[in-house]
């Protein structure tokens, strides 16, 4: 599912955990990571270069004795920038990167790199979460392993259900899948009750054939702010993993409009899984 990843590191102690999510990649299918930090374009970025390839080629020998083959980048340049040309160029299916990084905020909020790529990318994104320790420099991922109980909120949109399409490939690595649905209460109760019903129906295909290919299923409707909803879905069912396409209609908008599926990225403690979509 993902051959080749993209592993964007700050250094920071959160994007060193991020190392941590290779092995269970590797059951998905992983054989090459690209090792990435983007050096700032400042008056000592050759130098600080020259050290970034240094701490890069450590991490590439200790990832080659697991077995991975693994190349290295620290192009100078704007993270999110250099981030997205680089995995577009060497073609990589999952960019793996942490909600946190240099300046490590106290809240569950994105970092700008992470932001600002969610808005630009057209490559798959495996946003870390972390939980903060004793002191503000101190994390631990939020679970161990990320790929066991899937939530996937959609509003079956086209976007929504090639994403649905994907999660089938988690199998064997993932055992519990929870599907989910949020109708906005912004319209009026009979049509509330309507689009509960058709949701349900859909939700009941969708059950079926993630049943009948071996996962454990279990559907969620809620009527509220989708965003809201969809993460005290996630909290309720203790899931390990949000999947979310980033466009589509209702429940998944345009990211570029600050919609639900970048409310979710950044305010859900747990992992995110986003399978953007570009116009």
């Amino acid at each position: 599912m993902f051959k080749k990843v993209m592993l964007a590191t700050d250094f920071s102690p959160p994007a060193e955990q991020l190392f941590n999510c290779l092995e269970e990649l590797k059951m998905l299918g992983t054989e090459e990571v690209l090792l990435l930090n983007v050096v700032r374009p400042t008056g000592m970025a050759m130098q600080m270069q020259e050290k970034i390839f240094k701490k890069l080629e450590k991490r590439k020998e200790i990832l080659e004795e697991k077995g991975f083959n693994v190349t290295i980048e620290a192009p100078i340049g704007f993270a999110a920038t250099e981030i997205k040309e680089i995995s577009t160029r060497e073609d990589v299916s999952l960019i793996l990167i942490g909600s946190k990084g240099e300046g490590f905020l106290l809240r569950m909020l994105l970092g700008s790199t992470a932001a600002d790529l969610l808005r630009v990318t057209d490559k798959p994104i495996l946003l870390e979460k972390y939980q903060e320790m004793d002191g503000v420099e101190e994390c631990k991922a939020f679970c161990e392993r990320k790929f066991v109980k899937v939530l996937f909120p959609t509003d079956f949109s086209d976007p929504s259900l090639r994403a649905f399409n994907r999660i089938k490939e988690l199998k064997g690595v993932t055992k519990h899948i929870v599907l989910a649905h949020a109708a906005d209460k912004g319209v009026g109760d009979n049509t509330i009750s309507k689009l509960r019903e058709e949701a349900r129906k859909k939700l009941k295909e969708m059950k079926l054939e993630l049943t009948d290919s071996g996962f454990q299923t279990d559907v969620r409707i809620r009527a509220g702010i989708p965003s809201e909803q969809i993460i005290d879905i996630a909290n309720d069912d203790e899931v390990t993993l949000i999947v979310l396409a980033s466009r589509g209609e209702g429940i998944i908008k345009d990211l570029l409009l600050g919609s639900t599926a970048e409310n979710i990225a950044r305010h859900s403690k747990r992992p995110i899984l986003l399978f953007p979509e570009r116009k």
